[in-house]
């Protein structure tokens, strides 16, 4: 599969929470039943930035913490809806600990159907760039908490799945 240049795409800084892997728990469902419901908590993306990240290929990077690594994943999304469904065979089972920790209440969610979750290489990562400003990716990540980042690739990415 290749990415081309300069397409848009969005960051999650993701937790891992209750000690699970947020990578591990959503890799082994893509694995068995061909894709993930992933959750993200906060406020909602606009539909005009998710527009063109979807006509730009539906991809997110998702950032792993520093505990783990500071890994970069590449995922694809099929669809976005703005609640939970009802369908938890395609959700890790520690989504049912989150509703009943009260993390739904009065969130905002968004929900992303995932087909896959693959680890970039360094490489890949460090074309990264913001699309405000198209600094580096790599470096800004150190300077700032932000949970959500739109950027692009400044070069071609290309990977098998």
């Amino acid at each position: 599969m290749i990415i081309p240049p300069n397409s848009n795409m969005m960051l999650f800084r993701y937790n891992d929470y209750a000690r699970t892997n947020f990578i591990t728990e959503h890799q082994k469902i893509v694995d068995q039943y061909g894709y993930v419901w992933m959750m993200r908590l906060g406020k909602r993306t606009s539909p005009e930035k998710l527009k063109s990240v979807t006509e730009s290929g539906a991809h997110i990077i998702l950032k792993s913490p520093k505990k783990n690594g500071d890994h970069y994943y590449l995922a694809h999304y099929l669809e976005i809806i703005s609640e939970l469904p009802d369908d938890s065979i395609h959700m890790p089972a520690y989504y049912s600990k989150l509703i009943q920790d009260g993390y739904l209440y009065d969130t905002s969610v968004q929900v992303f159907k995932v087909d896959y979750i693959l680890e970039m290489t360094p490489e890949q990562a460090s074309c990264l760039r913001l699309s405000l400003n198209g600094k580096p990716v790599y470096e800004v990540i150190k300077q700032t908490r932000t949970a959500v980042m739109f950027i692009e690739n400044q070069e071609q990415i290309e990977t098998t799945l």
